[in-house]
């Protein structure tokens, strides 16, 4: 007599997560935000003077031919660095305007985003020294640079392990992660938000310091990462997450002060 044949189990469905939906709309809206208009582009000279920077003011107040040949190399790559932030189509946007109500138009409405902000920045440092910047300035900029990518990697971790994960509901990581760097993003994008109050005066147009929408968007983007990891809380996450939150509490200051010494030799 046979014996009857075992079917196999069948596959459970895999479970369709809201958190992780929330996580990839996130990093979606941030990831958005980073090539949306953000700062003024004539508050940013208000902030930066040419003469504070030596090869801001070569790029901007001599010629391909006046340039002398010490300065050359400095010349091409700072404008180089205009180039990639878009501040020379400003300038010919400025030059071209035929009317006070175009001029008026340009000043007010041209604006840097943070893809921009980190072109330039990074053509700044690779450039270093073509750009003759002194140690403190590489300091600076390279901090700057450091920064960016940390906020880079902030927001586009919850969207890639979402996506590598088929959204399913956040595990221990993704809620240690989405709660403890989602909280900085947080912060930082109120602090977006407060600046987009801030007024300045450009060659007498008022002007808006930080555009509002793109603020909203950075917002709109951390509050969902950090919803997402409250919401993710349960019997299996809810102590983990705790612990891996401070390993990645010390990860960050550990890799902070790493950077600080090999920056600062």
């Amino acid at each position: 007599m046979k014996t009857p044949e075992k079917k196999p189990a069948a596959n459970p469905k895999r479970k369709f997560g809201v958190t992780g939906l929330m996580s990839l709309a996130g990093s979606v809206c941030i990831v958005t935000a980073f090539f949306l208009p953000m700062v003024n582009t004539g508050s940013v000279f208000n902030d930066v003077l040419p003469d504070d920077l030596d090869f801001i003011d070569t790029a901007l107040t001599l010629e391909a031919d006046s340039v002398p040949e010490e300065n050359r190399a400095q010349f091409v790559a700072g404008r180089e660095v205009l180039a990639a932030t878009g501040i020379d189509l400003y300038r010919e946007e400025i030059a071209s305007a035929q009317t006070d109500e175009q001029r008026e138009r340009a000043v007010a409405s041209h604006a840097l985003s943070t893809v921009d902000i980190a072109r330039g920045i990074w053509i700044v440092n690779a450039r270093s020294d073509a750009l003759m910047l002194d140690r403190r300035e590489r300091t600076v900029f390279l901090w700057i640079l450091l920064g960016l990518v940390w906020i880079g990697l902030m927001t586009a971790v919850p969207g890639i392990l979402s996506l590598l994960r088929r959204i399913q509901p956040l595990n221990a990581f993704q809620v240690s992660w989405n709660g403890t760097y989602g909280l900085f993003l947080l912060v930082g994008s109120l602090l977006l938000l407060m600046m987009s109050n801030r007024f300045e005066y450009v060659t007498s147009i008022r002007v808006q310091y930080v555009q509002a929408p793109t603020a909203m968007f950075f917002i709109a983007g951390a509050a969902l990462i950090w919803l997402s990891a409250y919401a993710g809380l349960n019997r299996s996450t809810w102590w983990k997450a705790p612990l891996i939150g401070v390993f990645l509490l010390a990860f960050t200051a550990g890799s902070l002060i790493i950077s600080s010494r090999v920056i600062l030799g």
